[in-house]
């Protein structure tokens, strides 16, 4: 079996930054220790954009604390950079919204529960509840 990962920003040194992407074929990450409940894969392989290939290693989920709730995350050897697949997303219901600045995931009642904010290499970064939180509080005051 083959998934084709198109990715479009490149990170050197690996990073726990995850970047909501449309062209990647499934939710991935390179680092198993973020990931539970794996079943291991053989002979699986994505196609990065500068046609490098990476190694499927196993399928799990993201259970990472503060982060969001993944099933179905690929465990791909040599991925720097993990990455947030916006049809599987869509695929658990939710609403996925891009503007100019951020990304926002949403439910049926347009509840927030993923935000992503426009980097300045044009990629939507995944901003913790935490900081997003601060976030808000900053502008808040700052507005005033």
């Amino acid at each position: 079996m083959s998934y084709t990962c198109h990715v479009v920003h490149t990170n050197l040194r690996a990073s726990e930054s995850w970047y909501f992407d449309s062209g990647c074929s499934r939710h991935m990450s390179g680092n198993k220790n973020n990931l539970g409940d794996i079943s291991p894969r053989s002979t699986c392989f994505v196609s990065f954009g500068d046609r490098g290939r990476g190694q499927v290693k196993g399928v799990g989920k993201l259970i990472c604390l503060g982060h969001p709730k993944l099933d179905n995350v690929l465990f791909v050897k040599g991925l720097t950079s993990p990455l947030i697949n916006i049809s599987q997303l869509c695929d658990q219901g939710f609403k996925v919204i891009f503007n100019i600045s951020e990304c926002l995931v949403t439910d049926d009642e347009n509840n927030i529960h993923m935000r992503g904010e426009r980097s300045k290499d044009d990629c939507y970064l995944w901003i913790p509840r935490e900081e997003s939180k601060i976030c808000e509080a900053c502008q808040l005051i700052c507005s005033r």
